[in-house]
């Protein structure tokens, strides 16, 4: 997954605070889909920054 907009250091560590706040929470289908897409989102960052890291 490619990230639609560049995503800075930061929204990345305030996406990662967001989805540990959502984890203790009980699971419903909305969180469920919520907490999918950020881990897309996550991913995607790591992704872009192993690959920069690489170059």
């Amino acid at each position: 997954m490619e990230l639609p907009v560049p995503m800075t250091e930061i929204d990345y560590h305030l996406l990662v605070a967001e989805f540990d706040m959502l984890w203790s929470r009980p699971p419903d289908a909305a969180l469920r889909e919520r907490m999918d897409q950020m881990m897309r989102l996550i991913s995607a960052f790591e992704e872009s920054r192993r690959i920069a890291s690489s170059a």
